[in-house]
């Protein structure tokens, strides 16, 4: 029977949310104008919950003597400079999307290590929730035009 490492699953949960695609917009500082408040502010508090999400990892694999390291962005991602923040909305949803799906995956990797599982748990409700409000984004502007 195959046994599966909990902390390689806790260091690709930590790879995820290090190097989302939130995480590179910041960074990369996207094209906004006036109306592109609310969407900044989305961005600003996923990046700020995944930094809060990061040292609680990095904390729990330390302690382990388990960090592998903080992953890389993918090379996708650097197609999105220069566009606006308007525009990157759906692609925003796009990666979150995967992003969850890829949560979900290491959570069932985590079956043998309770501790892990939970705070992996705690990460992916997070960022269903992060999804919705993302989702309501895309959503406004065609409620407001009506």
């Amino acid at each position: 029977m195959l046994r599966i490492d909990p902390n390689a699953a806790l260091n690709r949960v930590l790879a995820i949310i290090n190097r989302s695609f939130p995480t590179y917009l910041i960074t990369a500082a996207p094209w906004t104008h006036p109306g592109d408040e609310r969407a900044t502010k989305v961005v600003q508090r996923i990046v700020s919950d995944y930094e809060m999400y990061v040292g609680r990892l990095v904390d729990l694999l330390l302690e382990r003597r388990s960090l592998e390291g903080f992953g890389d962005y993918p090379m996708a991602f650097t197609d999105t400079n220069d566009l606006g923040l308007d525009y990157l909305v759906s692609e925003l949803i796009f990666y979150q999307k995967q992003d969850i799906a890829e949560l979900e995956q290491c959570i069932a990797q985590l079956k043998s290590d309770p501790t892990g599982k939970a705070l992996a748990e705690e990460i992916l409700g997070n960022a269903r929730g992060h999804l919705q409000s993302l989702e309501e984004l895309q959503a406004q502007p065609a409620a407001t035009a009506s």
